[in-house]
């Protein structure tokens, strides 16, 4: 079931549902939703649906990508960072030569994109 805890605040129409766990000070509210797995942590700030984007399994994991107060976080298994740190957590995880570091790279254009998405409607 569903985790609210630490300071963390759901407010509004938005709704935190399946095993997902929001907690730190995060905030989502408005339409936002979070659900199956998703980790919404820090200073997130959620109040739309594309505010939070979850992609996986690569190698094993899922990385979520969600919008905080001064930009953004992803996590990526147990590991919090930010788009420039992700390629570097999966060379650390899976090599320097994996195969697997191309579908990173895919994940890393598409969280890019939805970053900018922001940045425009904002």
């Amino acid at each position: 079931s569903a985790r609210v805890y630490g300071s963390a605040r759901v407010c509004g129409s938005a709704l935190v549902y399946d095993s997902a766990r929001v907690y730190g000070s995060a905030r989502v509210c408005g339409l936002a939703r979070v659900y199956d797995s998703v980790r919404v942590s820090g200073s997130a700030r959620v109040t739309r649906h594309d505010h939070v984007l979850t992609i996986g399994p690569v190698g094993g994991h899922s990385a979520t990508l969600f919008r905080t107060e001064d930009g953004h976080q992803i996590q990526a298994g147990c590991t919090l960072t930010d788009l420039d740190g992700l390629r570097g957590v999966a060379v650390e995880e899976f090599g320097e030569d994996s195969p697997l570091l191309g579908e990173v790279d895919a994940v890393i254009g598409l969280f890019d994109a939805r970053i900018k998405s922001w940045e425009a409607g904002e």
